[in-house]
């Protein structure tokens, strides 16, 4: 099957929101967080699924989870390291004990900033590979969803990406069903008024709700409708986003949908130096400012990617890869 270069290029698209989402910014009222969340990981984690296969050979398989699993790792204490330096630099400046609680056991079982989709990734294709490799496609985005929906109700949160790894896995098993039926081809049918309409209707209904990162376990009987609301209004969006992108701009865009990875993991250690430097240095952003740092670090990443490769001489096929 030849690979979909637009939903390469959309990958791009959506790891810049990322990447702007995780930037600390004036939003004058805006809610811009608020409405890029609504979407831009349930979409992220769909494309996910959608390059991903249950038959794939075991020697691929562990060849994979090793390369991810090295990667985790290596950010993770980078992170933890990072967090140590930052934050000795701080009571040096305002002349304070060193702050022992950040040196933590917790490094072992809480993922820093964004690399809990790393875990979660390595859930999903464990789970599709070895728990629901003969599941039919109906069963398992039922139990999916179920899962979504129960996971609440466990009184474990960001640890070992417990709530995002099971709230967002519907998202990624549409995007595996959505692949093998060719469900997308069927999107494209859509008028692109209404698809129009209804991304506009449901950004704005996103702007009255709380952000969408499924990072808690429910406290009230609220929350789990909440998470029903949120999780309909981001499949809707999917397919709306999914829609737009058929064209021949997000195609030219797909060289740097390779790269997603590399952004993904790298802007987090900038964005940690960010909240801690931009305030001393009175730098504040603004939504133009903070776009535009956005796509300098996607772009710087992708310069390391490439100059990576070309060091090591391994084609880009050979690093790994999250898709």
């Amino acid at each position: 099957m030849t690979r979909d270069k637009r939903k390469d290029g959309l990958k791009f698209i959506i790891i810049f929101l990322v990447v702007l989402g995780h930037l600390d910014y004036e939003d004058y009222g805006l809610c811009m967080n608020r409405m890029i969340s609504a979407f831009h990981m349930p979409i992220f984690v769909f494309l996910s699924g959608y390059f991903s296969s249950q038959d794939t050979e075991t020697d691929k398989q562990k060849r994979w989870l090793k390369k991810t699993f090295i990667i985790y790792a290596v950010a993770q204490l980078a992170h933890f390291l990072l967090s140590i330096l930052l934050e000795y630099a701080s009571c040096k400046y305002h002349n304070e004990p060193f702050d022992t609680s950040i040196i933590t056991w917790r490094i072992l079982i809480s993922p820093k900033l964004a690399l809990w989709y790393l875990i979660c990734l390595i859930y999903w294709r464990l789970s599709l590979w070895h728990i629901f490799r003969k599941t039919r496609d109906g069963n398992l985005f039922a139990i999916s969803c179920i899962l979504a929906l129960v996971s609440g109700f466990v009184p474990i949160d960001h640890d070992f990406s417990f709530q995002r790894a099971f709230a967002f896995f519907p998202f990624f098993v549409s995007g595996l069903i959505s692949k093998k039926h060719d469900l997308i081809e069927k999107v494209k049918r859509l008028p692109l008024v209404y698809v129009l309409i209804t991304i506009c209707l449901l950004l704005a209904f996103s702007r009255l709700l709380p952000k969408y990162m499924p990072s808690y376990h429910y406290e009230s009987w609220n929350d789990p409708i909440l998470r029903v609301v949120q999780s309909i209004m981001a499949f809707i969006l999917c397919i709306c986003i999914l829609r737009l992108s058929d064209n021949k701009w997000t195609e030219r865009l797909a060289e740097y949908g390779k790269y997603t990875l590399w952004i993904y993991i790298g802007h987090t250690f900038l964005a940690t130096i960010g909240y801690k430097a931009f305030p001393y240095l009175g730098i504040r952003l603004n939504l133009l400012t903070a776009s535009l740092l956005a796509l300098f670090y996607c772009f710087f990443f992708i310069f390391l990617a490439k100059l990576y490769a070309r060091i090591s001489n391994h084609s880009l096929s050979n690093l790994p890869k999250e898709t």
